[in-house]
């Protein structure tokens, strides 16, 4: 008797993995993440939340006459970045003309992982598949019991609900982008935890993850899409520590290796870095800070001809 009860347990938890290896993509938002990408796409913006929050595509779209979509999950890094575009690509479901890539100074002193469960979730079986033997190789605490809660427990109190919420959550998203909401800036940098914030680029850069940055460039190069890597902006107080322009020079040099050039708009704009309006926390924009971000990245993707 136990042992036809260890053995329907086990089946049911196996039909349970394979509805949501499989059949999750189908409860994931048409307006955000995984969904936004399609051929009809001309500059593709990728990265975590920073990207997600410093560009308003309204003003992308119509000034450089272009579709324009943000493909983003929180704490997206170069790892888990370079292998959605791959797939991407050799499955031929993009075909921009620009991909602006976030350039994190933060992600490089971090070892390849998932952050965000729904990047997998969402995303479509083959992927999924590739990305796990991908995620074996550089997270050797990535064991047997820690897949056991992605594909078991993490998410399944949604996977029923997932179609319901996504019509009350995500309406306020157009392709990938926040809309219909106001986020305000801080009144000043006093609450900003600077050293708290700071501390994690005390050590080593991992070396994975600039090699993900490098690979991205040579994928790119290879399929003659143009690309930017942007860095979005930090606040004063965090901009200027002497950790972060470490490793911001880190990340430059490492692009510079791959004949591809960071940029940051606000490096040497004062004014902007210390307007704490502009900023919603220790590292993302207001409302405000993305109108005015997005209008330099649009001066940028005129100079630089990618306009229709």
């Amino acid at each position: 008797m136990k042992k036809k009860h260890l053995l329907l347990t086990i089946a049911i938890i196996l039909i349970f993995i394979t509805l949501k290896f499989v059949f999750f993509v189908f409860t994931a938002p048409t307006n955000y993440g995984w969904n936004v990408t399609n051929n009809k796409i001309d500059i593709l913006i990728t990265g975590s939340s920073h990207a997600r929050q410093s560009y308003d595509l309204y003003k992308i779209e119509k000034q450089c006459h272009c579709h324009a979509a943000i493909f983003s999950y929180p704490g997206l890094d170069p790892f888990s970045q370079y292998e959605a575009l791959r797939y991407l690509i050799n499955q031929k479901k993009i075909t921009p003309r620009l991909v602006i890539l976030e350039a994190s100074p933060f992600a490089i002193f971090y070892s390849p992982h998932l952050s965000d469960q729904r990047f997998f979730h969402h995303a479509p079986a083959i992927f999924k598949w590739q990305y796990l033997q991908a995620l074996k190789q550089f997270d050797p605490s990535f064991s047997i019991q820690k897949l056991f809660q992605l594909l078991v427990w993490g998410k399944s109190e949604t996977f029923i609900f997932e179609i319901i919420t996504n019509k009350i959550v995500y309406p306020d998203f157009y392709h990938g982008q926040y809309t219909n909401r106001n986020i305000l800036g801080l009144e000043n940098f006093d609450s900003l935890e600077v050293s708290d914030f700071t501390k994690k680029l005390e050590g080593k850069p991992n070396n994975d993850q600039i090699n993900f940055y490098q690979k991205t460039a040579s994928l790119l190069k290879e399929n003659q899409i143009s690309f930017l890597f942007i860095q979005t902006p930090l606040p004063g107080p965090i901009e200027n520590h002497p950790l972060v322009k470490r490793a911001r020079s880190i990340l430059k040099n490492t692009l510079n290796d791959s004949a591809a050039e960071l940029i940051g708009p606000w490096y040497e704009k004062t004014f902007l870095l210390n307007d704490s309006a502009l900023y919603s926390d220790s590292n993302h924009v207001s409302t405000k800070g993305r109108e005015l971000f997005t209008d330099d990245i649009i001066k940028i993707l005129i100079e630089k001809n990618f306009r229709n």
